[in-house]
């Protein structure tokens, strides 16, 4: 997008989303962020006031278009915009949920052109001034840094000399109705639609539904502990692309507490189990620099997720992190000692 950087980080947060830059985007979150974006709200019919506040420093000329408008009319006002960093185009949305396809037609209308126009969605503007047949061209006359308009099929350029002539507020061509619905509007619908009450049973029913998945790991018979060396045997000659140096032999052992520490209590368990539970959160309250690693997903009372009883992040324990850290069962705790890990398991927990 050729704005320069700061400008074109205002634009998007404040004016819409870019389909010069944005390729593929979900629809519904586009529709999220242009539910939150804030254009102008002055008249411009009396030249006061600014399209896209902060976002659109720079440009002084706005053009509201449809893709409802004949195709040579678009492709002339593009090529006419083609490099120019003061002039942009809105579109007031698509058709839910065809956002890519808007995009496809936007960039075919462009096509050949070495600097694309630039073009946003944003249908705020299009409410604040009341724009219902395009295209409508707004420009900043230089004489007073006010914003006129013009309405209907003319090139920029003779807008722009219109406007600065003073002949504003005017119909100088042929208009055009919008064929693209107000995104925000339609977004509206269908959140008013929506029945939140069933979306959260919902979501509580799924997470329950999930109440099993992970890993099915041991429970601990007896308490014990062992070390564990975590050292690693490389597998293949590690070689040095550029001189053909090996760097590495094949068999070389490799202990990581050699050339870091770690620091971390990993606590290891099934949430599922309520006495597994309430040992995890006890050895919390003692445990230096707690890593707490859980066997599976589970609901508890309340509905509530297990790092939420905890009042700590929790990872999924997977096969790798048990070999690498020694687990055969749980619960267990692992900490450094040494150049080894030392693993101990817990039965009282049963």
């Amino acid at each position: 997008m050729p704005f320069d950087a700061a400008g074109a980080a205002q634009l998007l947060e404040r004016a819409g989303i870019s389909l010069n830059t944005v390729q593929g985007a979900d629809a519904v979150q586009a529709a999220q962020r242009l539910a939150g974006s804030k254009g102008a709200v002055q008249n411009l019919v009396t030249g006061q006031g600014n399209p896209n506040l902060q976002g659109l420093e720079g440009v002084t000329t706005v053009v509201f278009i449809s893709l409802a408008m004949p195709a040579r009319t678009l492709q002339s006002y593009f090529r006419q915009a083609e490099g120019r960093k003061d002039i942009v185009f809105l579109l007031r949305g698509w058709v839910p949920p065809l956002f890519s396809e808007t995009v496809g037609q936007v960039n075919s209308l462009m096509k050949g052109m070495k600097s694309p126009a630039n073009v946003l969605v944003h249908p705020e503007a299009f409410r604040t001034y009341r724009v219902d047949q395009v295209p409508v061209v707004l420009h900043r006359r230089q004489a007073d840094q006010g914003w006129y308009r013009v309405t209907g099929e003319i090139s920029l350029a003779g807008a722009v000399s219109e406007i600065e002539a003073g002949r504003v507020a005017k119909i100088v061509g042929n208009t055009h109705p919008i064929s693209e619905p107000d995104v925000i509007e339609v977004m509206e619908k269908r959140y008013a639609a929506l029945d939140f009450e069933k979306i959260r049973r919902s979501a509580i029913q799924s997470a329950a539904d999930r109440y099993f998945s992970g890993l099915v790991v041991q429970h601990a018979t007896r308490s014990e502990t062992r070390l564990f060396d975590p050292s690693i045997t490389v597998e293949y000659d590690h070689v040095d692309p550029v001189n053909g140096n090996v760097l590495l032999k094949k068999g070389t052992r490799i202990n990581p507490l050699e050339k870091r520490p770690f620091p971390y209590t990993v606590i290891a368990f099934d949430p599922t189990d309520p006495k597994q539970l309430e040992f995890a959160n006890a050895l919390l309250r003692t445990a230096q620099k707690p890593m707490v690693f859980v066997t599976r997903n589970a609901l508890h009372e309340g509905g509530r997720t297990t790092e939420q009883v905890l009042g700590t992040r929790t990872y999924p324990i997977n096969e790798l992190y048990m070999q690498r850290f020694g687990i055969s069962a749980v619960p267990a705790v692992v900490r450094q000692r040494g150049l080894q890990m030392e693993v101990t398991t817990y039965a009282g927990t049963q």
